[in-house]
């Protein structure tokens, strides 16, 4: 594992803080599905984080979050050459993380 290609964890936190802070219960299973699609892409090269992240934990919200997660699958961009993420595109996915009815 490559570990010059850490996420870092701020960036976790942060999405993860975002998505839970205005969420509660039912739309948990459109969310867990988005997350795990987003956390396959997560492998580059060496680098596999699909371990280090559990999709479960927003089976309960009553959110549908799918979105944040979509946005990040769509703007994650892997170098296999160098086993690393560019996550830049990252950035505009915060506005997705808002809890949709």
């Amino acid at each position: 594992m490559n570990c010059g290609a850490r996420v870092p964890t701020a960036f976790w936190a942060t999405g993860i803080a975002l998505m839970i802070s205005s969420c509660g219960n039912k739309k948990g299973n459109a969310s867990v599905e988005a997350c795990e699609s987003w956390l396959s892409t997560m492998v580059c090269g060496e680098t596999d984080y699909t371990a280090d992240f559990d999709c479960q934990i927003y089976g309960k919200e009553r959110c549908d979050v799918s979105g944040y997660f979509y946005c990040l699958e769509q703007n994650t961009v892997c170098d296999d050459d160098s086993s690393t993420f560019d996550l830049s595109g990252w950035d505009v996915c915060q506005a997705a993380a808002e809890c949709a009815d």
